[in-house]
């Protein structure tokens, strides 16, 4: 009986050292992962499976550093696309992993949603003056005041939306001057008319910036944006 219990005894010891060895083995497995050195957690975790041999907490560690390589590996390719510039590639990334328990990954996201809403806006605004000098080329004054207008409520006081205005608004002069009713192009093209902001029936002189400034407030960017969009795909 002595024996059987010495036995029981000595089995129940040696399963609080393997226990505290699997506690180690995990404190430090973890702390690597926290420290974002997932070879060095690999490393400890083999060397605890050696140690310990089959075991449901190694298992459950085996199953955690897995799911941090594979976000690693995903965050990584979110930053690849962000420094090439494919911000919608990175953000459609990002948004599947980005939560409150991985601040890289949401800092990142916010840093290139930002990113892409300036994109956005300079290609917005390099497209907008192409459209405007091609209408300018073809002497179609009305439709290029009509944009230029909307684009400097979107982008008020740019000087060369300024310059390119007044170029339309001499054009348009000509042209009255040419023909008494004013209303053909020199190049023989109708002009369409486009509805116009308030701002731009009222003020028919220079500094039309500084009279828009207020109509910014009033339209939502989004509006003037799609507004703006609409207007250099028309017309063509």
């Amino acid at each position: 009986a002595a024996d059987r219990v010495s036995e029981v005894l000595a089995g129940q010891e040696r399963q609080k050292r393997q226990a505290r060895r699997i506690e180690l083995i995990r404190a430090e497995v973890l702390q690597s992962i926290t420290d974002g050195d997932l070879e060095q957690a690999e490393q400890a975790l083999q060397r605890g499976r050696e140690t310990v041999g089959p075991d449901a907490a190694l298992g459950e560690l085996r199953d955690l550093l897995e799911a941090q390589k594979k976000y690693r590996d995903t965050l990584r390719k979110a930053q690849v696309f962000f420094g090439r510039r494919q911000f919608k590639e990175a953000e459609k990334i990002l948004t599947g992993i980005a939560t409150e328990d991985r601040p890289e990954a949401l800092a990142l996201l916010d840093a290139v949603r930002k990113a892409r809403a300036a994109n956005d806006e300079e290609n917005l605004l390099e497209h907008g003056r192409d459209k405007v000098l091609e209408l300018l080329q073809r002497h179609e004054y009305a439709q290029a005041s009509d944009l230029l207008s909307n684009l400097l409520l979107l982008f008020p006081g740019n000087p060369i939306l300024e310059k390119d205005l007044a170029a339309a608004r001499q054009g348009l002069q000509r042209e009255a001057g040419k023909s008494p009713a004013g209303s053909k192009e020199k190049a023989g093209a109708p002009v369409v008319e486009m509805p116009r902001p308030a701002a731009a029936q009222s003020n028919a002189l220079p500094g039309f910036a500084k009279a828009a400034e207020p109509e910014k407030k009033r339209f939502p960017k989004a509006v003037l944006a799609g507004t703006v969009a609409i207007l250099i795909g028309g017309g063509a």
